[in-house]
């Protein structure tokens, strides 16, 4: 081990595993070297482990998600089968502002697709949490331009 031949504490070290059926398990490892006083080379190392496996797949699948939206994509979820707790509840919720991120991006290019076309009556979008409102119109009466659904002055 790093922390017996350097005398250095190793903090946060992600470990994969690959079992014989070819699953990978992930482990976080944290060592420290214990000493003998006196001494400078360390003659034992207290090592702990934690099995990661669940946070590290859920980070892949976080991963390919916003690798995923930057593209362009909101149709990828994050499978919620076989997570609890807080995974269960990030996954959950990044699951959500795709969903929300698809409608509202949907929207806006139905509206600008309208817009281009000079076809576009009337469109609205109501969020209820921070009670926005967009409104626009539709053609002018000679059907040129943009016109605005509220009154001019």
């Amino acid at each position: 081990m790093v922390a017996l031949r350097t005398g250095k504490v190793q903090s946060g070290v992600v470990v994969g595993i690959q079992g014989r059926d070819g699953v990978s398990n992930w482990v976080l490892m944290n060592s420290r070297p214990m000493f003998h006083p006196e001494e400078t080379a360390p003659y034992a190392v207290l090592t702990s482990f934690a099995d990661i496996t669940e946070r590290q797949a859920v980070q892949d699948e976080v991963t390919r998600i916003v690798d995923a939206a930057m593209a362009g994509d909101f149709s990828r979820r994050i499978g919620l089968d076989g997570k609890s707790g807080f995974m269960h509840a990030l996954s959950e919720g990044i699951n959500k502002l795709a969903d929300t991120m698809a409608v509202v991006l949907g929207e806006v290019s139905a509206m600008m697709a309208a817009m281009a076309g000079r076809r576009l009556i009337s469109f609205s979008v109501v969020t209820t949490r921070w009670q926005t409102i967009l409104e626009a119109g539709g053609p002018d009466r000679e059907g040129r331009g943009f016109a605005p659904p509220w009154p001019h002055r």
